[in-house]
């Protein structure tokens, strides 16, 4: 019987974030306008003692936040009263107006309907005070310079680079002659409470027009160096089975709670019908950034993920009922997001917002995979439990994390077939449709004893169709994993991936590329190879192409006669009278992976006793995910 195969896909989207050629460590500009931007920003002409001032950056790239400040200054020497609107959206107090190489920039983002104005609204301002608002992103206002237009979610648009000019006419209305303090309807006739104005207000009062001096501004398209991504994924292969990671059910199981899945039971994000809130945090050199992440699994599914996407959602207006019928698996993932320390709201209004990384428990393996070095991003998600609140937005959180994680079941590829093997050596056939480089073998068949082999593909290529005797070089058991590791992480630092993540990535997998029982076998995939399999989208999209190096790891490539009896003898172990045995079988079946899911599938049809098929059972219910995406075919439709 032919070996069953397993991939994991664990990929980690870990340093999308600008490193210095020199260090090798990842530094970001948070785009709030700085001193030296506050101070090269003039005011404009005062009118009745009152002036105003934009302030902004010199520079913004496609894709980040056009931050800005909007500034009013009580430039005479009396306390005055106004009304102090400086939020872009309220046009009839505030207007910026942004021109640039196609003319004047339409504002699409304007408050609509009638609002009235009381006592709160008249603020003092004592002489050389400043009211201001922090804009945490003109681009909320002006959609023509986002290159992410956020409703359709993911579409691009494209902007216009070049020189921009903006300025702003702010206006504040006159005290009136009472202060409106509560409206109601008294038999359908609007009915309003006021009081009388304090004499000092209408005194001091200022109700005129000023204008910001103009303020000039380059949009210049992502550099190379703008924008960096960088994500490594290892699928660990066997042969013969229809969807990879079918024995992967107990460890996604282990993941924490909050965690969104669709199998075994889904955990979408909450979004109630018509409220879209698209909030998704990447890496870049210029922050706040706003970033678009889409990762398709060409075939299969996805499984598990953090932090929450943007798509799909749970979009029930009020969940009160059972869960819907799923009819298929959805197939891809959308992650709409910001990358910094300091991002706009959920709302994204007002100043920006710092952010922590979200606590992940202590023991979670993905502890391992925050790198420092690597930007924050951040996404809106939910706090845990059904969707019955009424309020839309009453149970989001936002999520902040160092990486996306994904994990899946994918249709496992046919890479490599082991042909012969010995004490020494071991004979693999290339049965992809590429050649493979930087192949690794590690025999652990014996205690005590290592054998280890490196093929470097520049020098000795793999070719795709062909066969390769590959010699097993003894290793001292006291330099082991040590050899190992240090061949492996500088084969994934001439792959493309920076040392932190390299070490993170044998941190989190040494024990089953080099430490696991019998021979294993692992290689890196061709980027051309980890596209086909799980296409990714990012948008803007980075102008030199994201790094990513996936790993193919075969565990017990030996021949397969000798691990179907391996299997076999653990399956009778089963049945032991000895407890230790038993137990000791049923975990050897749980890590030896698909083949024994296979055979024990294949062993409970042929009739067993009942305290075998009982723990059997056992085994499959905690590992076994093969049935998630056998949906039944859609029904037909009757005729007419």
């Amino acid at each position: 019987m032919a070996p069953t195969r397993r991939i994991i896909v664990a990929l980690l989207l870990l340093a999308l974030g600008v490193i210095s050629t020199v260090s090798g460590r990842l530094t970001q500009t948070n785009a709030q306008p700085g001193n030296e931007a506050v101070e090269k920003s003039p005011w404009g002409e005062p009118v009745d003692g009152m002036a105003c001032r934009l302030v902004m950056q010199p520079r913004y790239v496609i894709g980040q936040a056009i931050t800005a400040v909007i500034e009013v200054k009580n430039t005479s020497d009396k306390k005055r009263y106004l009304a102090p609107m400086l939020d872009p959206r309220t046009t009839r107090h505030l207007a910026v107006e942004i021109s640039g190489p196609k003319g004047k920039v339409r504002q699409t983002n304007e408050e609509q309907g009638y609002y009235w104005l009381g006592e709160t609204h008249f603020k003092p301002m004592e002489p050389g005070e400043v009211k201001r608002f922090e804009v945490a992103d003109l681009r909320g206002y002006f959609a023509e310079l986002n290159a992410l237009q956020v409703y359709p979610l993911g579409k691009a648009n494209a902007v216009t680079t070049g020189k921009y000019a903006a300025q702003f006419r702010f206006r504040s209305p006159p005290v009136p002659a009472r202060f409106i303090v509560s409206k109601t309807f008294i038999n359908s006739k609007e009915v309003s409470q006021t009081k009388d104005v304090p004499k000092e207000v209408t005194a001091g009062q200022w109700a005129r027009e000023i204008v910001s001096a103009p303020v000039a501004f380059e949009l210049a398209a992502l550099d190379k160096d703008d924008l960096v991504v960088h994500e490594w994924g290892v699928f660990t292969v066997f042969n013969d089975v229809k969807y990879a990671n079918i024995n992967r059910k107990e460890e996604w199981g282990s993941l924490p709670s909050f965690f969104y899945r669709q199998f075994p039971k889904e955990r979408l994000r909450w979004v109630p019908s018509a409220w879209d809130k698209p909030i998704v945090y990447f890496y870049a050199k210029n922050t706040p950034m706003h970033v678009n992440v889409k990762v398709t699994f060409a075939e299969g599914a996805p499984v598990v993920w953090w932090p929450a996407v943007a798509s799909p959602v749970e979009d029930r207006p009020y969940a009160t009922g059972p869960d819907p019928r799923k009819v298929q698996a959805f197939r891809s993932l959308i992650w709409d997001a910001w990358i910094g320390d300091k991002v706009p709201d959920a709302r994204g209004q007002g100043p920006l917002v710092k952010v922590e990384d979200f606590p992940l428990p202590a023991d979670c393996w993905l502890q391992q995979a925050r790198l420092p070095s690597a930007s924050r991003l951040t996404v809106i998600g939910n706090i845990e439990g059904p969707g019955k609140v009424r309020f839309p937005g009453a149970k989001d959180r936002s999520e902040t994390e160092r990486f996306l994680y994904y994990d899946g079941l994918v249709p496992a590829p046919d890479y490599l077939r082991c042909e012969k093997i010995d004490a020494k050596a071991v004979t693999l056939r290339n049965r992809a449709k590429f050649d493979i480089a930087r192949l690794f073998v590690v025999d652990r068949r014996a205690k005590e004893t290592v054998g280890f082999a490196f093929v470097d593909g520049t020098k000795q290529p793999f070719r795709a169709g062909t066969s390769l005797k590959i010699d097993l070089r003894p290793v001292d058991p006291e330099d082991w994993p040590f050899t190992g590791v240090k061949h492996v992480r500088q084969a994934l630092l001439d792959a493309g991936l920076f040392e932190a993540e390299a070490d993170s990535l044998l941190k989190i997998w040494d024990k089953r590329l080099l430490q696991a029982e019998g021979v294993t076998a692992f290689h890196i995939l061709p980027m051309t190879e980890y596209d086909r399999m799980l296409p990714i989208d990012i948008l803007p999209a980075p102008v030199a192409r994201p790094v990513r190096v996936g790993i193919a790891l075969h565990p017990h490539v030996e021949i397969e006669p000798v691990l179907t009896e391996l299997v076999s003898g653990l399956i009778r172990q089963l049945d032991s009278p000895k407890f230790v045995e038993r137990l000791a079988a049923d975990k050897a079946l749980v890590e030896i992976g698909p083949l024994a899911i296979t055979m024990l599938q294949a062993e409970l049809k042929k009739g067993v006793s009942l305290e075998t098929s009982r723990r059997i059972q056992a085994i499959l219910d905690r590992v076994d995910t093969s049935s998630w995406l056998d949906f039944p075919a859609p029904a037909k439709k009757s005729a007419k």
